[in-house]
């Protein structure tokens, strides 16, 4: 969505090489696979325009099937069984890499637990 102005196609080849980079570094790898110059998209432009991408598809994310069956049965399995406030136990947490608690996929977390 952010390249097919330019006549780009931001393609599975392209992704593979970006997992897991920082935006400002990934957005360099793509401007160059796209042979883009700053004119056309900058790196900070990039990164802004994918974020506004995420939220307005993020809305969109249905929790998998059998995730949150998931999350319930490992709360219940690893609890506290004796009410205690055990150290020893088993703490849960979901993650994600989004750079901020009030990026894209936080209404995830709100949603589904």
């Amino acid at each position: 969505m952010i390249v097919s102005p330019f006549n780009k196609e931001f393609t599975w080849e392209i992704k593979k090489k970006i997992l897991g980079m920082r935006g400002e570094d990934w957005s360099r790898v793509v401007i160059d696979e796209l042979g883009l110059n700053e004119e056309e998209m900058s790196c900070e432009m990039m990164v802004e325009k994918w974020q506004e991408n995420l939220r307005d598809l993020m809305h969109e994310v249905n929790i998998c099937d059998g995730a949150l069956e998931t999350v319930e049965t490992l709360k219940f399995l690893y609890q506290d069984q004796d009410g205690d406030d055990d150290e020893n136990q088993m703490k849960l947490a979901i993650a994600t890499s989004s750079n901020s608690s009030s990026g894209p996929f936080s209404h995830l977390i709100s949603n589904f637990l």
